[in-house]
């Protein structure tokens, strides 16, 4: 892992006046935003990961301000034009080659090219919020807006909901409307991968609409059908490098963690019997089911009949441990999936809730839920046993 230091930009009063200023058509965002941004202590090489945000915001804001236009009655500098921050710089393991090597906290501008080394891993923070997250090799260029263009490598992005976010990889176009979705482009292929969200990929004349936990590719002119993700888990391995190097990166861990999690329990269920499952495995898979059963892939709409195995399975193997994932199936948009979550409740719980899991078919019962939802609350509250 790299280890050279990267220089953390100064903190100090001029920061907290550049925000101030630089927000001076919403003073209570610039407050907030001065109040959050805090760097690690000065000999840290590294930004923690859930400081991102707060970053993002100093560091675009204290970018627009420096680089802005000259005000009314200012000189304008001679031949310089003015410059649009189009992102920064989040966190680099290496120097960005671009027009001038980007370290950490360096702003990058509209129309400008940046290229990770091939010894490192890169995220960066739009103008509009969104994250970038970038491969080894990885070239893409930058735009003010909600766009970018991978030129070559792997990128993965966290979209901010809005409106479509468009990322060009040569003659594909994927139109993100959030929320997690990686392209990754090669001399003769193009693939995309969406985790959660939605998203539309159009290549060589057609178009495919994806949901969460499906991927396409684009080789020899042809845009291939939707088909679902191999390994999530596998697919993002390669960003656990940024959240070790990030410092705090537990939530990263614990996101990875479940994806691999309800993959376990989604082979489960795409291979085995449920008497097999039940008799055979019980609750050595609890967990990996549920977690399968409330995935973002899951919900999709191809994902019925797995959803569907899953919960009857949890009617024979639930126990409080997958209380939490038991109580958000009671509001599957399948009657047979509630009813079954409900069953699997009234077993885990003694019959303290759900009593009537028949009261599920037509729709959720919302009372019987909320007790459902405070009984799980409360089991996840419990300290684990010892």
């Amino acid at each position: 892992m790299p280890t050279d230091p990267t220089p953390d930009p100064p903190v100090d009063a001029e920061i907290d006046a550049a925000l101030r200023e630089a927000y001076a058509f919403a003073p209570a965002a610039a407050e907030e935003a001065a109040a959050r941004f805090r760097l690690p202590e000065p000999r840290a090489a590294r930004w923690p990961w859930l400081l991102l945000p707060a970053a993002a915001a100093a560091g675009l804001a204290v970018g627009l301000l420096r680089e802005r236009p000259p005000a009314d009655g200012e000189p304008p500098l001679p031949g310089v034009p003015p410059r649009v921050v189009a992102g920064f710089v989040a966190l680099a393991t290496r120097p960005l080659e671009g027009a001038v090597p980007l370290r950490t906290g360096m702003a990058v501008h509209d129309g400008e090219t940046v290229r990770v080394p091939a010894d490192g891993r890169a995220a960066l923070v739009l103008s509009d919020g969104s994250e970038v997250r970038l491969d080894r090799g990885a070239r893409v260029t930058l735009t003010a807006g909600r766009a970018f263009t991978l030129e070559d490598g792997r990128a993965w992005s966290r979209v901010v909901r809005g409106d479509p976010f468009l990322v060009s990889a040569g003659d594909a176009r994927v139109s993100v409307l959030g929320t997690e979705v990686s392209v990754a482009r090669g001399p003769k292929r193009t693939e995309v991968q969406l985790f959660s969200g939605s998203a539309r990929v159009e290549a060589g004349g057609a178009a495919r609409d994806l949901v969460a936990g499906q991927e396409v590719d684009f080789a020899d002119g042809r845009l291939s059908d939707a088909r679902r993700i191999y390994s999530e888990a596998i697919a993002t391995g390669w960003m656990l490098e940024l959240s070790v190097y990030a410092g705090t990166h537990a939530r990263e861990l614990a996101d990875h963690m479940d994806r691999m999690i309800a993959e376990m329990g989604r082979r489960k269920i795409d291979h085995l019997e449920e008497e097999a499952i039940v008799r055979d495995l019980g609750g050595v898979c609890r967990v990996p089911v549920a977690r399968f059963l409330v995935s973002e892939a899951a919900r999709a709409d191809t994902e019925i009949a797995a959803r569907r195995k899953a919960a009857r399975v949890l009617e024979s193997i639930a126990d409080a441990s997958v209380a939490t994932e038991l109580a958000a199936a009671l509001r599957d948009a399948d009657a047979q999936v509630r009813v079954s979550a409900a069953k699997a409740i009234r077993r885990a719980s003694d019959g303290t809730a759900c009593a009537r899991p028949d009261a599920f078919k037509d729709s959720c019962d919302l009372e019987a839920a909320a007790t459902a939802d405070a009984w799980a609350k409360s089991r996840s509250a419990e300290p684990p046993p010892k």
